[in-house]
């Protein structure tokens, strides 16, 4: 319950709760003349419903009182229950002059008074979803690493599952959109007073790039790919100096196309190494110091030199050395004196975790940083390393699983005879958990094509 109950029972025979047997009438669970040991007794109340306040889903506490204190509860949660129970609290009903603190003396069968404001609901619990303190497991949204959450098993841990890798690439890819989440960084304003204020794009949530790419087009001795920056949202904080600080929003301008272009090495077999470039604009918001609508009039230079991909993942995109800035303007085009001098663009490392799995710490699993499994499997079993590669070569994933080191070998003695018919039978059946050194086909399953191939095993000399 969350903040006071308050719940107008349906009317009708012993439902109602006023003692009359009216079906026609109704009584509020605060009424006085409500009767608490219709269907009760002096412990349980397990036929009331309360009315919850939303804030408790998802995730969140459930909670007698608000804010964990049980002697405020506050005038949010008086006027929440006001509308949602059908009007005020009865007269009499507040025991302090306080605005801020409603407190509420219920009467319980026997004459048992309960404290004000602390009152304790004894229920029966038909069904339930419990949505704390676990929290899912799976990859940090800067994908380098899993979350570190309580497992529902607590013994076990949140471990990568499945890595990406990001491969170097031979020729520029075929025209398609890169959707680069989370973009991180930092950029740096001047003010008129000299003042240089520093903003940090953190890698997460909401910070991301998307970027269209045409089809790579001949130039002279080389290709090139031409791009558009289409989308681009970044929160950043910091400032400092000058009045600056808290949070600046970036998104692209809508005065000017952010366009680019990437451009190949002389081509001999190859597109790489190749330099990318990006002519940026963007709109700035800085709530703190009291600006909106911020943008560039003149381009922002953005490059990244000798890159081997496309997208350049795991790379930095940053204005040239020597670079003058660019002056931010109003929404209404006047100068504002304050320059975008400098911005470091990053993009997501090009190992990244794309799932996590609650396991033991010693179970096989892959290991990130340097990719690699690690871990133990049961006896008969070998912890090795599992890929494939994207259809157009840009990236592999890798996981790694226990595979049975002997296949048809299913009591793990190492020799494949008589003694493994029953398991593998069972196996069959059933397909129990220790089941893989009879799945010849690796489907997950022991079928009827596998059985033809454990026949010719056991046949073989």
């Amino acid at each position: 319950e969350h903040g006071y109950s308050g719940v107008v029972r349906p009317a009708g025979t012993d439902h109602n709760h006023d003692g009359d047997n009216d079906p026609n009438t109704i009584s509020s669970f605060r009424d006085a003349g409500y009767d608490h040991a219709v269907h009760n007794n002096d412990t349980y109340a397990s036929h009331d419903y309360y009315t919850l306040a939303p804030s408790i889903s998802p995730g969140g506490d459930w909670a007698l009182v608000l804010d964990g204190n049980p002697l405020t509860y506050g005038e949010l949660m008086h006027a929440y229950h006001e509308g949602e129970n059908n009007g005020p609290f009865e007269s009499g009903e507040v025991h302090t002059s306080d605005p801020n603190e409603y407190q509420l003396t219920l009467l319980w069968p026997q004459g048992q008074a309960v404290d004000p404001a602390v009152c304790q609901y004894y229920t029966e619990v038909e069904a339930a979803v419990v949505v704390s303190p676990f929290e899912a497991c799976g990859p940090q949204p800067n994908a380098l690493a899993c979350k570190q959450v309580v497992c529902p098993v607590q013994t076990q841990q949140c471990l990568p599952k499945k890595i990406r890798h990001y491969l170097p690439q031979v020729v520029f890819p075929p025209h398609g959109t890169d959707l680069l989440a989370p973009t991180s960084g930092y950029f740096m304003i001047r003010t008129p007073a000299g003042d240089t204020l520093t903003y940090t794009i953190a890698d997460g949530p909401p910070n991301m790039t998307v970027v269209n790419r045409q089809d790579p087009v001949t130039v002279g001795d080389h290709r090139e790919i031409p791009t558009e920056m289409v989308q681009l949202d970044l929160v950043a904080s910091g400032g400092g100096g000058g009045g600056g600080g808290g949070l600046a929003y970036v998104h692209l301008s809508t005065y000017h196309a952010s366009t680019g272009r990437v451009v190949g090495s002389a081509y001999t077999g190859t597109d790489y190494p190749a330099d990318s470039f990006f002519d940026v604009y963007v709109e700035i918001e800085i709530p703190d110091m009291g600006l909106t609508g911020l943008h560039n009039e003149s381009p922002i230079p953005l490059e990244d030199l000798a890159i081997h991909a496309v997208p350049p993942m795991g790379t930095q995109f940053q204005t040239p050395s020597g670079w003058s800035g660019a002056e931010l303007f109003t929404a209404d085009g006047l100068p504002t004196g304050l320059y975008l001098v400098g911005v470091i663009h990053v993009l997501p490392f090009d190992w990244q975790v794309i799932e996590c799995e609650c396991m033991d710490a010693n179970a096989c699993h892959v290991q990130f940083g340097v990719p690699a499994c690690t871990g133990g499997c049961p006896q008969g079993y070998v912890c090795a390393e599992l890929g494939i590669t994207s259809p157009d070569g840009s990236f592999e994933e890798l996981w790694c699983n226990c595979l049975c080191v002997f296949m048809g070998d299913m009591d793990h003695n190492y020799v494949i005879n008589g003694l493994d018919i029953q398991n593998f039978v069972t196996c069959y059946i059933e397909n129990g958990p220790d089941c893989g050194c009879g799945d010849f086909n690796g489907n997950g399953t022991v079928d009827w094509v596998d059985l033809n191939e454990f026949v010719a095993r056991l046949l073989t000399p």
